[in-house]
């Protein structure tokens, strides 16, 4: 039996992306971008209803009432117009005055981090210039330093002042995102590391050549080496 498939929009780039029944988090082929499935669906709901246009610049509607959903609504459109600063001052108001709703502890972590798209866990690195050692250890090092420690200072302030079954919520919902984002990170690694070949270049002189190599009766031989990747357990220090 097929799946069923919901048509949401990217946020980062507003390309169409088609989610699986059951999904929670969708990857954007145009962008790269990792969203949250419920909030590419609501983005595209909201994409023909939540904006009128004068002229070049779209005009948006803000409620002025102070109750949990309003502020969850304006608060979640500031989010959808990159306006992170905004977002996270009515988000902090949220936690402040309905600290039991975790919609206000998953959105302060989204502005800060803006919407998860500044946490860069995709590296790419020329192979042509780095030894494999150098860029296993700059991969890994980027990765495990950089980012995971952005990423979990975030969670660790959230995490302070968050009543604990708040945080538990957070945990669930943002565990699928990194175990998305781990794997992407170790599949390019696998892709760097695994074509590293032992290259022994001797080439035969041919006027054809394109190398400044003056090397004459040899052929050229590639001996490829076995590399093997131990995938490391990804959690959430909580």
């Amino acid at each position: 039996m097929a799946n069923n498939l919901v048509t949401a929009t990217c946020p980062n780039c507003n390309s169409p992306l088609q989610i699986k029944e059951g999904q929670d988090f969708v990857k954007c082929e145009y962008c790269g971008t990792i969203s949250s499935a419920p909030k590419a669906i609501e983005y595209h709901q909201h994409q023909s209803t939540s904006y009128n246009f004068s002229g070049a610049n779209p005009v948006v509607n803000f409620s002025n009432g102070q109750d949990l959903e309003t502020l969850v609504k304006n608060a979640d459109m500031h989010l959808k117009l990159k306006n992170y600063a905004d977002a996270q001052s009515i988000y902090e108001k949220i936690t402040n005055e309905y600290p039991h709703d975790y919609r206000g502890w998953w959105g302060l972590i989204l502005a800060r981090s803006k919407n998860l798209s500044d946490t860069h866990l995709f590296y790419y690195v020329d192979e042509k210039y780095l030894s494999e050692y150098e860029r296993r250890n700059w991969i890994t090092k980027t990765f495990l330093s950089d980012d995971y420690t952005y990423i979990t200072n975030i969670w660790s302030t959230v995490k302070k002042t968050a009543p604990q079954n708040i945080s538990n919520k957070l945990a669930s919902k943002y565990q699928p995102y990194y175990d998305m984002c781990y794997t992407e990170y170790e599949k390019n690694l696998y892709t760097y590391l695994v074509p590293e070949y032992e290259l022994k270049l001797k080439y035969k002189e041919d006027k054809y050549s394109q190398c400044n190599k003056n090397m004459s009766g040899h052929k050229l031989s590639i001996e490829s080496s076995q590399i093997s990747i131990r995938k490391s357990t990804a959690s959430i220090a909580w």
